[in-house]
């Protein structure tokens, strides 16, 4: 299961119109900004190969890679501030 599937399924436990938009925003700003521009996000410092960008809706951090030729997702989860 994904970490979109697991955020989708966590939010539907209170209110299940929710947790298909957060989803579907969460899919969108993947594949409107990172399909297009795989280097917008920036590089994680110690993980030089990792890199990482926030979608500004509902405030998620996406974690990826680009090898060249596509975007590798390896975990999406809520973006805190500290």
């Amino acid at each position: 299961m994904s970490d979109i599937d697991q955020i989708r399924e966590f939010i539907a436990q209170e209110n299940s119109f929710y947790a298909e938009k957060v989803a579907e925003t969460i899919f969108w700003f993947i594949n409107s900004h990172l399909s297009y521009f795989p280097l917008l996000g920036k590089e994680i410092s110690l993980y030089k190969h990792l890199r990482e960008i926030v979608e500004p809706t509902f405030k998620y951090r996406i974690i990826y890679t680009f090898d060249g030729s596509q975007v590798i997702i390896y975990a999406v989860f809520k973006y805190k501030e500290f």
